[in-house]
């Protein structure tokens, strides 16, 4: 028994990202999840995608920091049950499926809040755009730069006391 043990564990663990529901997802799934779910959001096509700009390793740093809710959890859980466990191991079709109905679910939340499921996919898939967008291929190679002629005249006074303005830099108002 013992040895089937020593036999089976090397199988087993290049099975990341496809067990079953347990309490808490081990930072091997989470990562295997993040690498699929980041390729269904931004593919490869004539720029590098997600994964090549290494959004996931940007998202497992989230995590680690605790900026990044519980609410991942629940997706990556709901992701699991939906796809018998094993989410990475599915074909792109399959995946992008899966996701598309989240998404489509998530952003037509009557109250605008939804399950905890939605909640997450919201704030997951900000973090991915996020993390696109501020790496080097989604900022040089993706996004276009035009000049505008002329130059700036701010048309508002501030003052000592004003404050800067906040921006929404995880976006989480992209839907």
């Amino acid at each position: 028994m013992m040895l089937t043990g020593f036999v089976l564990t090397p199988a087993l663990s290049t099975l990341a990202g496809c067990l079953t529901r347990k309490t808490s997802i081990s930072p091997v799934d989470r990562e295997a999840h993040f690498v699929a779910i980041s390729d269904v959001v931004i593919p490869r096509t004539t720029t590098a995608g997600a994964v090549e700009a290494s959004v996931p390793a940007y998202l497992s740093m989230l995590w680690d920091q605790g900026i990044l809710s519980i609410y991942v959890d629940d997706l990556i859980h709901a992701l699991m049950e939906r796809s018998v466990g094993c989410f990475p191991a599915l074909g792109v079709r399959q995946r992008s499926a899966l996701i598309a109905d989240i998404d489509r679910r998530s952003y037509s939340t009557a109250n605008g809040i939804g399950s905890s499921v939605e909640v997450g996919w919201r704030e997951l898939k900000g973090a991915i755009l996020a993390g696109y967008y501020t790496s080097q291929a989604g900022a040089e190679k993706e996004l276009f730069y035009e000049l505008i002629p002329g130059r700036f005249d701010p048309d508002i006074t501030i003052g000592p006391l004003d404050r800067a303005w906040a921006n929404d830099w995880r976006a989480l108002l992209v839907s």
